[in-house]
């Protein structure tokens, strides 16, 4: 009984400091439960706030990188509108249609090219000569360089071929189809010509892929030249 009288005692006393402490004035200590109730949306803002700054620096970047180089490689304007067309064209003729433009004519009407587009497919290898030509200047120094010479043999030529594959393979996506390396199948135009590695994930074959390289190459070569003279 009279450890329970004491406990009683004690409970009192601290109740009775807790009032006089109120009524003179002491400030309570405060909460943080407000604070924490706004810490998720908060971060939330931030986060939002940051992948809209990072997503327009890209496509700055890809905007400079890309749409930047183009006036310098011309467009070039589609020839004939079929296959019909280009058989009968006189021979000193022909030599003035792209090869990646017969390439694709050569594609049109076969299994695997129904949604062929053969003017956008044109657009797109310009798009890509101009992000090669804009790579390619910016690290043609390197032909000449201490750091970078005995890499490329001391030489333009081999850095551009180089860094023509390079761009076309890890910017372009180009990639040979490694489903044909064993299981060779003529069947799919994709495989054959060289709308199955534009904006497709399909690939390309020993058969399309160096068609590929020098398309590109060439729009890039007539840019060089036209920039030289």
């Amino acid at each position: 009984m009279a450890r329970r009288l004491q406990a009683w005692e004690i409970k009192a006393a601290k109740v009775s400091r807790k009032n006089k402490n109120r009524r003179r004035g002491a400030l309570p200590q405060p909460s943080r439960k407000p604070l924490a109730r706004f810490a998720l949306p908060l971060a939330f803002c931030i986060m939002a706030v940051a992948g809209l700054l990072l997503a327009g620096l890209i496509k700055n970047q890809k905007a400079a990188g890309t749409h930047g180089s183009l006036p310098d490689v011309a467009p070039y304007v589609q020839k004939v509108q079929s296959l019909e067309a280009l058989l009968k064209m006189p021979r000193e003729q022909l030599a003035d249609v792209d090869v990646a433009e017969t390439n694709l004519h050569c594609a049109g009407g076969l299994p695997g090219a129904e949604k062929l587009d053969i003017g956008r497919c044109l657009v797109t290898l310009d798009e890509w000569a101009g992000r090669v030509k804009t790579v390619t200047e910016r690290y043609l120094y390197r032909a000449h360089d201490p750091r970078w010479a005995e890499h490329y043999k001391h030489s333009q030529a081999w850095l551009r071929i180089e860094l023509l594959a390079q761009v076309l393979q890890e910017d372009c996506g180009v990639h040979y189809n490694m489903e044909r390396v064993r299981n060779i199948d003529f069947k799919n135009s994709k495989d054959l010509f060289i709308h199955g590695m534009i904006d497709d994930p399909n690939g390309g074959t020993c058969v399309s892929m160096p068609v590929m390289y020098v398309a590109v190459g060439r729009r890039h070569e007539q840019a060089y030249l036209r920039r030289a003279t």
